[in-house]
């Protein structure tokens, strides 16, 4: 059995008959998505700057002979609760020469006025004197804001 379908205007028959938005359909598709990826670059737009929020100071040095331990606090003076914090630690000889490096990843959020100690151990490279006291520069290199 085969039907045929006929235009109600014209009375003209209809071979081809399609189902669909037309040629405009991205227009639709674009203003169904627009609002999550406003929504979703509002979240991850920069909130602050960490750098300037944490403070990282060294409250005690022990100077070992094949190693260094130090204490050391991050404190938020920001406005901004920051998660996933990591501290860099850089030892350096008596000459000024770098010697080696290590991050130090702090768990948990530390929120605006918390003060938070940590401890590092540093290992010169062997055979390199490790000088009294030697020179260590603590910075934080990364840290991260969630609205959520």
């Amino acid at each position: 059995m085969n039907t045929k379908l006929k235009c109600s205007n014209c009375g003209a028959e209809i071979t081809n008959l399609n189902f669909g938005w037309g040629k405009w359909s991205w227009i639709w598709s674009l203003m169904a998505f627009l609002p999550l990826i406003v929504i979703m670059g509002y979240q991850w737009r920069p909130k602050g700057d960490y750098r300037k929020d944490l403070v990282v100071a060294i409250v005690n040095t022990r100077v070992a002979q094949d190693n260094i331990n130090v204490l050391a606090k991050v404190s938020n003076a920001g406005k901004h609760d920051w998660q996933s914090v990591e501290v860099l630690a850089e030892l350096y000889g008596k000459d000024g020469q770098f010697l080696t490096q290590q991050p130090q990843s702090l768990a948990g959020a530390i929120q605006p006025g918390e003060e938070r100690q940590f401890r590092f151990v540093l290992y010169a490279p062997s055979g390199e004197p490790l000088s009294t006291p030697p020179k260590i520069v603590l910075k934080a290199i990364q840290a991260h804001y969630f609205s959520f």
